[in-house]
């Protein structure tokens, strides 16, 4: 954030872009503390300013930094400038910054990349999203919900035992099943949904305002699929979070669309 400046419609667009992402922990910078002379009273304005508006769509700031990049003020080094900012330098924090290692769950998605024939063997490759995989494994292959197990692990030059979330690995099954490229792989507990018509939230980049008479290309997972828009249910004021009814979308509007396809698409919440 620019402390000179302040908060600006644009400011709060890309901190809403980054609560559609799913990114729900940020470190805010305020930049340019020289132009307004490293005022800590202006520097603490700004920042409440930006903290309401994070509280209000569910973004948390870890940390708040003055600095100023350009005289490299609170980086690397701390400031001579800003006796009055006793907290770590930005640096120090993105290097004891702590990334939680992901759990690995009971529950297993795995989207199927391709499918490889070596000989007798159809070897469907893909990368775990979540839980693990081992040979015995029942799996559930969507949108088809046929039933199958792990025949073997195929990994060069030797598999393991077992794999889990972020391991791209090839696996055969107990029966030949028809498997595509977009299908995804679950337990048989905790399966995803299926559907051909939903609802989503969309940043829209285009140039071109959306048309309910075009269709458009969605790629989910590693599937890509054919939709079509069906309704406009709300465009989203990122100034006010206040929601209002048009009928045109254009750049950089945030919405709320529902969407059709031709194709049962399996799929998770944006929040699974």
């Amino acid at each position: 954030v620019d402390v000179h400046e302040g908060m600006k419609a644009q400011t709060k667009k890309h901190a809403y872009l980054l609560k559609l992402l799913g990114i729900e922990n940020v470190i805010t910078i305020f930049n340019k503390m020289d132009k307004i002379n490293y005022e800590e009273k202006k520097f603490l304005k700004v920042k409440k300013e930006l903290e309401d508006f994070l509280s209000k769509i569910e973004v948390r700031s870890h940390a708040s930094i003055p600095i100023s990049s350009k005289l490299g003020d609170n980086i690397v080094n701390r400031s001579s400038k800003m006796k009055w900012y006793k907290k770590p330098v930005f640096i120090d924090i993105l290097d004891n910054y702590k990334i939680n290692s992901p759990e690995i769950s009971s529950t297993i998605r795995f989207p199927v990349q391709d499918i490889y024939k070596i000989g007798e063997k159809r070897i469907i490759v893909g990368r775990i999203e979540m839980g693990k995989i081992s040979k015995g494994t029942k799996l559930v292959f969507f949108p088809s919900n046929e039933k199958v197990e792990v025949k073997s692990l195929e990994i060069w030059p030797k598999a393991k035992q077992d794999y889990e979330i972020g391991d791209c690995i090839g696996l055969t099954l107990s029966d030949q099943i028809f498997v595509d490229r977009g299908d995804i792989a679950s337990d048989t507990k905790n399966p995803p949904k299926v559907m051909n018509r939903f609802e989503s939230n969309v940043f829209w980049l285009s140039d071109k305002e959306i048309s309910l008479n075009k269709k458009y290309l969605i790629k989910i997972n590693t599937g890509e699929y054919e939709v079509s828009i069906n309704k406009i249910k709300n465009i989203i004021d990122t100034e006010s979070l206040n929601k209002k009814k048009k009928d045109n979308v254009v750049n950089n509007d945030v919405c709320e669309l529902v969407i059709h396809s031709s194709q049962f698409i399996p799929m998770d919440d944006y929040t699974f």
